[in-house]
């Protein structure tokens, strides 16, 4: 079964583009111009802008299950893939494809990095445009093997901090970034 994907303002109903009908959607503001409505039953998203009367969808971004937004880029990730989305330029980058886990990434704010725990490993994406990035894999955790490990950046994002569980423990790991 489908249903419409539209943009109701006032009494002016503007349709999209036909949707899967289902339960599983959210709607997750990105800033003051994006809206993301994301299915996580079939990880998909769909990047809006309720204030662009003429294309007002910006987006279909596919094998999405979490993200992350800052200044007009989508980091989004699946279990084995790193991408951001660029929205003024509408191009989509790979960051990384690997075989292990994804269990958290990212952006950090003051720097142009990307941080993800992957099996239970730190890694730092540098996230330029330079020809060639630099990854460097920070530290193995070990312990950060679960599903809902976390990445939370300080105030001055100087440090940052992720959560650990093991069989007879849990906490939170602080490491201070230089």
């Amino acid at each position: 079964e489908k249903m419409f994907l539209s943009i109701v303002e006032g009494k002016t109903v503007k349709d999209l583009m036909i949707i899967p009908t289902d339960e599983s959607y959210e709607i997750n503001i990105l800033s003051n111009s994006y809206i993301l409505l994301m299915n996580k039953s079939l990880n998909v998203a769909y990047m809006i802008d309720p204030k662009n009367s003429d294309n007002p969808l910006q987006a279909y971004v596919t094998n999405i299950k979490k993200f992350s937004w800052l200044n007009d880029s989508l980091l989004y990730w699946n279990d084995h893939e790193i991408n951001v989305y660029h929205v003024p330029s509408k191009t989509k980058q790979t960051i990384e494809r690997t075989s292990e886990k994804i269990n958290n990434a990212s952006w950090h704010n003051g720097l142009v990095s990307i941080f993800a725990i992957i099996n239970g490993q730190l890694k730092i994406f540098e996230f330029d445009n330079r020809d060639k990035r630099n990854v460097l894999n920070y530290q193995d955790l070990g312990l950060l093997e679960n599903n809902n490990a976390t990445i939370c950046f300080s105030k001055n994002s100087e440090e940052i901090y992720t959560n650990f569980n093991t069989n007879d423990k849990q906490g939170i790991y602080r490491l201070t970034i230089q």
